[in-house]
């Protein structure tokens, strides 16, 4: 049995086929996997008590709502009607 027809299924139903709007999501992917290693990090930090639960757990809800919409608006479409169709500044704030 071969998996590469399924990861690859799997792949351009995630990143789509258009080229540009997978790079775009590639980038995007990059970026949220660096911000998951961020929210890791700061709920560690809470769980041993060094930063305020609460707070820490507002900033990885609206961190997570965040990185979610930045990919729908990018895997959708919607977003290639703006100059930075990749939504970069966006996603740096």
């Amino acid at each position: 049995m071969q998996l590469r027809p399924y990861f690859r299924r799997w792949a351009d139903w995630m990143l789509t086929t258009d080229k540009r709007q997978r790079i775009r999501l590639a980038m995007s992917g990059l970026a949220a996997l660096l911000m998951v290693c961020c929210l890791v990090v700061m709920n560690s930090v809470a769980a041993a008590g060094l930063a305020s639960t609460f707070e820490v757990r507002v900033w990885t809800a609206c961190s997570v709502l965040g990185l979610i919409a930045v990919y729908a608006a990018i895997r959708s479409g919607w977003s290639r009607r703006f100059k930075d169709p990749a939504l970069t500044l966006a996603q740096i704030l």
